[in-house]
């Protein structure tokens, strides 16, 4: 039995397997079809039986599977098994006669909308549980026998007495570490900072796991994407505590707040490239970021570096492993300044938000992250070093001058820690 049939065109498989991870990633069962459908017994012995075992149908509407006579057929199938129909609208096409009569009367999900994806796709999973029949279930009824009360207070005497004796042999300090979830909750959402005239604003990116890295073999497996590199495979899992991160790249005002100068290398900033306070700070090699960091935790006295590349990419990512192509959206162009709507830096914050209101984590410029480049293995780890890159740092999320296939969220290069360009700037975070 499953739990979600899905019923798309093969043409809109990269936003459908969006929602595909994100479903399975809450735990719903999804029959999806890979394959196509070769013919009419096949259809018929597969299908069908995977309509009838699955408790709802998604139909992912679009101008390629309104006029679609398979979609057409699905559809007609569920509504003769009685099944619950969620048409979830991918564009402002009209649907097909052949799916006008049964999917008319229905209440879309719109997809269209990209400031509304987020509690777009919430309510989607609250539905699905709701249509499922696995809601939050009901809290366990007070038991009135008073043996189980005196052994529910012997537990908590117990376990009181336990965390006791943990906190005296820790020496009485809190250990950061092992507190990371229990403390989560008392995180503030954002921090913001003033040095000087310029103040700046650090988000809350709540620690866990994720998939780092794509793979473009199997659909079915986590971080599948078409136009994965070597180099950001093997997809491994990683775990990544709290931090803060700054919302946007440092912005020139920041930077001569900081340094009192515009950086000298490749003639500063110029208005060829982008200048004015709201631009990102470019032309600063990695060597340039630990004088500033540096000088910014002497004013602060905080403790402020650079993301490690894990850090980066799940921030990108909107905290999980299911994400959109580019930070924030599978549509390069609403998230990134790029090649083909851009001829320079940009201000930041001009383009929308990622899930973790972070902005321009793909395009306008390169970040530099604080670990050196290394292949990938399959290990459970942050950051990595090897003999072969000991001074190549990763750089990641793509610039103005990059193609859209720089700018995805697993991209990677590196760049010697000397190196500066147009293309290239930072952001900073900070320990929770």
């Amino acid at each position: 039995m499953y739990d979600v049939f899905i019923s798309y065109s093969r043409t809109n498989q990269k936003i459908v397997d969006v929602f595909v991870s994100r479903l399975r990633e809450e735990g719903f069962s999804i029959w999806i079809d890979r394959k196509g459908i070769e013919s009419g017994d096949s259809f018929k012995s597969v299908i069908v039986k995977a309509i009838s075992e699955s408790n709802v149908v998604l139909f992912f509407s679009s101008e390629a599977s309104n006029q679609s006579k398979w979609t057409a057929k699905e559809i007609g199938l569920a509504t003769a098994f009685s099944k619950p129909i969620i048409p979830i609208k991918l564009d402002q096409a009209k649907y097909g006669n052949e799916v006008l009569f049964d999917l008319v009367n229905l209440d879309f999900v719109d997809y269209t909308d990209p400031f509304k994806r987020k509690d777009m796709m919430e309510k989607l999973i609250n539905v699905l549980h709701s249509k499922i029949g696995r809601d939050i279930p009901p809290p366990t009824k007070k038991r009135k026998d008073k043996h189980y009360l005196w052994y529910g207070v012997g537990v908590a005497v117990l376990l009181a007495i336990t965390i006791s004796v943990l906190f005296l042999l820790n020496g009485g300090e809190d250990n950061h570490q092992s507190n990371q979830s229990t403390n989560l909750t008392h995180l503030e959402p954002e921090k913001v900072f003033v040095v000087g005239n310029v103040s700046f604003k650090m988000l809350l990116v709540k620690g866990g796991s994720f998939y780092m890295g794509a793979q473009r073999d199997n659909p079915d497996l986590p971080g599948f994407d078409e136009d994965a590199a070597e180099d950001e495979e093997p997809v491994h899992e990683v775990k990544v505590n709290s931090f803060y991160m700054l919302e946007s790249e440092v912005t020139q005002s920041l930077w001569k707040e900081i340094m009192g100068e515009e950086p000298k290398e490749k003639e500063g900033w110029t208005e060829a490239y982008g200048k004015g306070d709201d631009y990102p700070a470019y032309n600063i090699s990695w060597n340039d970021t630990q004088v500033f960091l540096k000088k910014l935790n002497a004013l602060t006295h905080k403790q402020f570096r650079l993301p490690t590349e894990a850090e980066w990419e799940y921030a990108a990512r909107g905290g999980h492993s299911t994400s959109y192509k580019y930070s924030g959206s599978d549509h390069v162009e609403y998230v990134c300044w790029y090649s083909k709507n851009a001829t320079k830096t940009s201000p930041v914050k001009k383009r929308q938000e990622n899930e973790l209101h972070l902005f321009d984590m793909s395009g306008n410029v390169w970040e530099w992250c604080g670990d050196n480049y290394s292949s990938y293995d399959s290990s459970d780890i942050q950051s990595k070093t090897d003999t072969l890159h000991q001074n190549d740092y990763v750089c990641r999320g793509g610039s103005w001058g990059s193609g859209e296939w720089r700018c995805r969220v697993s991209t990677r290069k590196y760049r010697n820690a000397d190196h500066v360009s147009k293309h290239l700037g930072f952001r900073i975070v900070l320990d929770s």
